[in-house]
């Protein structure tokens, strides 16, 4: 439901399975098989202008989900999820966007979600970690060095500082500087391809990531 140009509310639903290959299965500690039906609401504003290659201005996202399990065999959890980023236009052609991410939640093992090489958490290993709690703000700044019909090449510099809740318990902080490059598609400013090396200062390590298609 739109309330304004760009403020809008929605209702939403769905199903989901998620079952172990067979091999995993036999092994130890293998998380449990998990089916459950979704309800949830979301609010969203988007007060961003599009330019040739990239979209500045505000943009805020909270959503809320209950998942239903099937049966008793399944979990039913909530979770609860937030996004917000500020974008502003610097030396002419260049960016630069704050951002901010959270979630909590209280999944099971094989439904929690992973952060890892992920926006805000860049200097976290990519696939790896699971987390059901984190939040972490990120100041990114962009600028193009090659620029085409069908898109413009950026490099960009970034600091990352958050945290997350472990399996095993306790809380982690991660934190740290990158740099990257992205290829964003003209008109549309949504990137299309990335590559990130960032430094994680606790770990005094380098994590590499590769995203493809639009991340938000």
């Amino acid at each position: 439901y739109r309330i304004t140009r760009s403020l809008t509310f929605d209702l939403k639903t769905g199903a989901n399975a998620y079952v172990l290959d067979s091999s995993y299965r036999e092994t130890m500690n293998a998380p449990h098989a998990q089916k459950n039906v979704q309800y949830g609401a979301a609010i969203k504003y988007d007060g961003k202008t599009y330019g040739e290659y990239l979209a500045y201005g505000p943009f805020f996202l909270a959503e809320s989900i209950w998942h239903s399990g099937f049966s008793g065999v399944y979990a039913s959890y909530g979770a609860a999820e937030t996004k917000a980023s500020f974008s502003l236009r610097i030396l002419s052609n260049g960016r630069l966007t704050f951002d901010g991410y959270g979630y909590a939640g209280g999944a099971p093992d094989i439904l929690k979600p992973a952060i890892g090489g992920k926006p805000g958490f860049y200097t976290v290993e990519p696939e790896v970690i699971v987390s059901d709690r984190y939040g972490s703000m990120t100041t990114t700044f962009e600028y193009p060095i090659l620029a085409g019909r069908m898109g413009a090449l950026m490099a960009l510099a970034f600091w990352e500082q958050g945290g997350y809740r472990r399996i095993t318990g306790g809380y982690r902080g991660v934190y740290g500087p990158g740099i990257g490059t992205v290829f964003y598609l003209k008109r549309v400013a949504i990137p299309a391809l990335g590559l990130n090396l960032a430094w994680s200062v606790p770990e005094k390590n380098y994590q590499v990531s590769f995203a493809f298609g639009m991340q938000m």
